[in-house]
């Protein structure tokens, strides 16, 4: 999972302004709605994520080698439940839509992730993936994809 996009009308303007958000705003071919893509591989990735009752805006994974948090955009969930990162928080990220190798996919209701704290206390959102299904395989050439919120692909 390298992106996710959320429909503009369900990001509140003060959040918007507040993240320098609106220079991250398209219109989907044929769609008269803006969306906010979030990419991963911008310099500096972010996610919108559901904490504690309120949408807020955090950095997405880590990309600093030198921090003590795991690098990269997700964690698999059974890395999770090991125990491996106990002081993890639940976080939902909300998304109309997700992007694997190339292939934008349309999604109902977000996708499970967890919020981590670096050394100084800054918030880093990682995506929860787990074993991709075999359609979800076949659609994104992926083997792992991430935990939905509402009904899968």
């Amino acid at each position: 999972m390298v992106g996710v996009s959320l429909l503009r009308s369900e990001i509140p303007e003060r959040l918007i302004i507040q993240q320098n958000l609106q220079h991250w705003l398209v219109r989907r071919s044929g769609q008269a709605a803006e969306e906010i893509r979030f990419l991963w591989r911008v310099r500096r990735a972010l996610l919108p994520v559901w904490y504690h009752n309120e949408l807020s805006v955090f950095e997405w994974g880590n990309k600093d080698r030198h921090n003590r948090l795991p690098c990269g955009a997700y964690l698999m969930q059974e890395e999770l439940k090991s125990g491996c990162w106990q002081n993890s928080e639940p976080v939902e990220v909300p998304a109309n839509f997700g992007l694997a190798n190339h292939v934008w996919f349309h999604v109902v209701g977000g996708f499970r992730g967890i919020l981590l704290r670096d050394r100084h206390g800054n918030a880093h959102v990682y995506l929860l993936m787990q074993p991709a299904s075999h359609y979800y395989q076949v659609m994104t050439r992926s083997k792992r994809m991430p935990l939905f919120i509402g009904p899968g692909i």
